[in-house]
């Protein structure tokens, strides 16, 4: 009886072993298929430019967050606030998601309740603005988690004025 519960225990902690070290494994591969994002070295004295080629501290009233063959999500500074839209390109409709009033948004801006978590997958990333959380991000868009940031700090600070 023992013997038999022992070598239970035994395959069970095999497969745990194999489970835990697949998962790596895979952990590892799709880290390697994320596309490399070249950075640019500063120079003394330059103007910094985001990669759609605007200076970083202007104001901007819309920011493409994810772009696919299927569909598109933009935040619009709109209405005195932020909307988030969808856009179906099947279709060809779009549909406001949700929205923040310039009061939550002040709110957001001075408890800077807002990230971007690149993870783990070679396409998308999250972010969260307020208690929009786990909002999808194209990678492609941005040069890196700190730009995304930065954009989404720009488009919440204009729609304040």
């Amino acid at each position: 009886m023992w013997k038999l519960t022992l070598e239970i225990v035994q395959v069970l902690s095999q497969i745990g072993t194999v489970t835990i070290a697949a998962f790596g494994v895979w952990v590892g591969y799709q880290t390697l298929l994320r596309t490399p994002h070249q950075t640019s070295v500063k120079e003394p004295g330059a103007e910094v430019e985001t990669e759609s080629g605007v200076a970083p501290d202007t104001e901007i009233d819309e920011l493409v967050v994810f772009d696919t063959s299927k569909q598109t999500t933009t935040l619009r500074v709109k209405d005195g606030g932020i909307a988030c839209f969808l856009l179906d390109k099947a279709s060809g409709a779009e549909k406001r998601q949700w929205g923040f009033t310039q009061a939550a948004i002040k709110r957001i801006l001075e408890e800077h309740d807002y990230r971007v978590h690149a993870g783990y997958k070679p396409r998308t990333g999250l972010f969260s603005i307020g208690p929009r959380r786990n909002w999808l991000y194209s990678k492609s868009l941005f040069l890196t988690e700190e730009d995304l940031e930065h954009e989404l700090r720009r488009l919440l600070q204009t729609a304040m004025t």
